[in-house]
């Protein structure tokens, strides 16, 4: 790091150099990719935190209502933002249309988590 770069900063440096080199050498300007091969630093590892059950409730009671559900997808579905996005209110049809329910559970089991399926019926 004595350039005083993050090594994620320059291994994207590095990945920009690297596809530069790569276009020059299949242009027939360059007879190889001189970034080929480097060893680059590692990004450090960090501590992933989580929060508690009790914390996501009270997170929950802070956001506006319309994004609750949001939360509690992000937070126990375990969920990358684009795959939340990709949810839709129709993929779990409240009329009971076969179709679409079908649809939103391989949607969801696809992503590990489907809510409906675990929380059970009030029976009588």
């Amino acid at each position: 790091k004595a350039s005083g770069l993050s090594a994620s900063r320059i291994r994207q440096a590095h990945n920009v150099l690297s596809q530069i080199l790569k276009t020059a050498v299949r242009a027939r300007y360059l007879p190889a990719n001189t970034a080929e091969g480097i060893d680059l630093p590692r990004k450090p590892r960090r501590e992933q935190l989580f929060l508690t059950p009790t914390e996501v409730d009270r997170l929950v009671q802070e956001v506006e209502e319309q994004y609750r559900t949001l939360v509690y997808v992000f937070a126990y579905g375990a969920l990358r933002w684009g795959q939340a996005a990709a949810l839709r209110r129709t993929d779990k049809n409240p009329e009971g249309n076969e179709d679409d329910d079908e649809k939103a559970k391989r949607r969801l089991t696809f992503l590990r988590w489907v809510p409906w399926e675990s929380n059970p019926q009030p029976s009588g």
